[in-house]
């Protein structure tokens, strides 16, 4: 495994550099909390130089005495690190998409709220609309309705140690959402 050139300090003030790291906040965080900085890793392809010293220096700490087969890269963020990991490791990757599980989510919860609805009868205007409002939810869900339907773009083999790539972690959420799919 590659080593990166650059140090841990010296990969951390290049972000800086970049604008890929924010003081000054408050900044919303898809947790709902508010920080008073903000890392934007989703520059990292416009600065090939610091993708790289990121992606070595994630090959470094995350697959250290670890041997995945492939990896797994989280949209959006983690998908030019795992790709920058992908071609200096030699690994294959592949991609999750997150919106399937969003748009399905909703459509459920949806059809399920239109069969306890007292108002929807069915053959009325009211069903009607719903019933048209659910499917037009379920045409944006992200799963592709062209070529071959997946939640994943790539290959990877059904026996896969699968190595997943995100920028950061606050809650576990995204990556326990790409494990699902």
């Amino acid at each position: 495994m590659r080593k990166p050139s650059m140090k841990k300090k010296e990969i951390v003030l290049n972000l800086y550099d970049i604008g890929a790291i924010k003081f000054g906040g408050p900044f919303n965080l898809k947790n709902g909390k508010i920080s008073p900085y903000y890392f934007d890793l989703r520059i990292l392809s416009s600065y090939p130089e610091t993708l790289k010293e990121v992606g070595l220096s994630m090959l470094d700490l995350t697959l250290r005495g670890k041997e995945p087969n492939i990896l797994c890269g989280i949209p959006s963020s983690g998908l030019s690190i795992a790709n920058s990991m992908s071609f200096q490791e030699g690994l294959p990757c592949f991609y999750t998409r997150k919106e399937p599980i969003i748009y399905k989510e909703l459509a459920n919860d949806l059809r399920k709220w239109l069969e306890q609805s007292t108002k929807a009868q069915k053959g009325g205007d009211y069903y009607s609309g719903f019933k048209k409002a659910v499917e037009i939810i379920e045409g944006k869900s992200g799963l592709k309705t062209h070529g071959i339907e997946s939640y994943c773009d790539g290959e990877y083999p059904e026996d896969a140690k699968i190595g997943i790539v995100d920028d950061l972690i606050n809650t576990a959420e995204t990556k326990l959402e790409a494990i699902d799919l």
